[in-house]
């Protein structure tokens, strides 16, 4: 596989070489953007008009590319889908308002709202991902995968805190075994929450997230269900997870 900056300077070619360039940059972005932008919740017909758009954006403004890395290019790509996803968000508030206006009667406060739900949690996946990019080794890595399952687990209630401790535990059953095992889960579940905000504050940074995509993945960050640590009797009973909002539902 070639480098980013290469096949940029072959679209400057002449004839097959140019055609050889611009039909393996249109299959590297396809192979390198189905992740990233699927971990959006973009469907398989909305990447590829993606990527064809950042390839027309690569052909006519070279010069914004031809000293760039993929990762560059992989950035390029999701600043595309949330900006699909914010136009989305809008045209559907719009729908709605006129919905409303024309039932002629005003509309009361709306807490369930499924389509900005499902956009924060496309946010704190997208901010997942870039966590994991920033740990190279497996055993950084492998934690983080788990602790972020487990947390969206625990949200939808797809399994209860009583069933994710048990199996957590190493070994035994009695009541101490289960309070470090809470304990273990807390710690975990802390590390993986504190990942997250820093790769939410990283990528507003990196002009990824704009302000309203940081405010809207914060405030699903601070609904997530967060397990309790253990009490420090070893007879005390497990306390629980302090659930936040179920993943359906808006915090």
């Amino acid at each position: 596989m070639r480098e980013l900056s290469e096949l940029v300077r072959g679209l400057g070619e002449q004839g097959r070489a140019r055609e050889a360039a611009a039909r393996e940059l249109l299959e590297t972005l396809q192979q390198k953007g189905q992740r990233p932008l699927r971990n959006l919740g973009l469907p398989s017909d909305g990447i590829s008009d993606l990527v064809q758009q950042l390839l027309f954006l690569i052909v006519t403004r070279p010069e914004k590319f031809e000293d760039k890395q993929w990762g560059y290019a992989i950035r390029s790509l999701q600043n595309l889908g949330l900006t699909r996803l914010r136009s989305e968000r809008t045209q559907a508030g719009r729908h709605q308002a006129l919905t409303d206006a024309g039932s002629g009667e005003l509309a009361a406060p709306v807490r369930f709202d499924a389509v900005e739900v499902a956009e924060r949690w496309k946010l704190l996946d997208l901010a997942h991902q870039h966590a994991l990019g920033e740990r190279k080794r497996e055993i950084d890595r492998g934690p983080l995968v788990r602790s972020w399952e487990q947390i969206k687990e625990l949200a939808d209630g797809k399994i209860e805190f009583r069933a994710l401790v048990a199996s957590e535990q190493v070994s035994g059953s009695d009541a101490g075994a289960v309070l470090k095992a809470q304990n273990r889960l807390h710690k975990a579940h802390e590390r993986c929450r504190t990942a997250l905000r820093d790769a939410i504050d990283a990528l507003f940074k990196r002009g990824i997230f704009k302000e309203e995509d940081r405010d809207l993945a914060l405030r699903q960050h601070r609904g997530l269900p967060r397990v309790n640590t253990a009490p420090k009797s070893a007879h005390s009973q497990p306390t629980g997870v302090r659930a936040g909002p179920r993943r359906d539902l808006q915090g």
